[in-house]
C-alpha cells in the first residue's frame, strides 16, 4: 500500500515527458539546425492541457550577432520560445511570452555590445568577431555563482522604499556622522 501512494506522490513531480507527447519532444541527432548549431525546435502550437485560444507570433527576428562573414543568428520566435518552456517543464503564461522574448532577445544585443568592448582590445588580432555557437547551461553554475548565491545578499533594493532606507543608511550615517557612536544611532 505505502508504494502505491509514494507513487502516486511522485507522478506529480515524474517527467513531463509521456507516451501521448514524447513524439513532439523526441529530437534525434540528425535534426540539428545547422543554421545555430541547436534543435530544430517547431515553430507550430503544441498540444497543451491547457487550451487557450492564444495565437503567439511565428515571426523570427535577425540579431545583430554574427555567426560568420554572411549570416547573423537568428532569435527565436515566441512561439518556439513557449515550446521550449513547455518542453523542459517551466510554467509560464503565453500573455506573458512576448515581453520575455523582448527581454531574452535585449539582453542578448547588451552582452553582445560588452563582449565586443572587451574583443576591441585584440582588434590587431581578430579584425571580426563572431559567435560560432551558443551554449546554455542554466543549470550549472559556476563556482563564482555558487558562492554569490550562497553568501551574498543579491536580493533587489527596489522592493520597497524601506528595503532601499536600509541598505543606504549605514553608509550615509558612517558619513555624515562619524562624531556619534552608531550605538547611541540605531536605539
Amino acid at each position: 500500500m505505502e508504494e502505491r501512494n509514494e507513487a502516486s506522490l511522485d507522478k506529480n513531480k515524474s517527467c513531463p515527458l509521456t507516451s501521448q507527447n514524447s513524439e513532439f519532444f523526441l529530437i534525434k541527432e540528425n535534426e540539428i539546425n545547422e543554421r545555430n548549431m541547436m534543435p530544430n525546435i517547431p515553430n507550430a502550437p503544441i498540444e497543451t492541457e491547457k487550451n487557450d485560444n492564444i495565437q503567439l507570433n511565428k515571426k523570427r527576428e535577425i540579431s545583430s550577432i554574427p555567426k560568420n562573414n554572411n549570416e547573423y543568428w537568428l532569435y527565436p520566435s515566441p512561439q518556439q520560445f513557449y515550446n521550449s518552456l513547455i518542453r523542459k517543464n517551466k510554467d509560464i503564461d503565453k500573455v506573458d511570452v512576448d515581453s520575455v522574448v523582448n527581454i531574452h532577445n535585449d539582453v542578448n544585443e547588451e552582452s553582445w555590445k560588452s563582449i565586443l568592448k572587451y574583443e576591441h582590445m585584440h582588434k590587431k588580432k581578430c579584425e571580426k568577431v563572431t559567435l560560432q555557437r551558443f551554449c546554455g547551461k542554466f543549470d550549472d553554475l559556476s563556482i563564482k555563482a555558487k558562492f554569490r548565491s550562497i553568501y551574498i545578499d543579491v536580493r533587489p533594493a527596489m522592493r520597497n522604499l524601506s528595503t532601499i532606507w536600509d541598505r543606504i543608511r549605514y553608509p550615509f550615517y558612517e558619513l555624515y556622522f562619524k562624531h556619534i557612536k552608531k550605538d547611541e544611532l540605531f536605539k
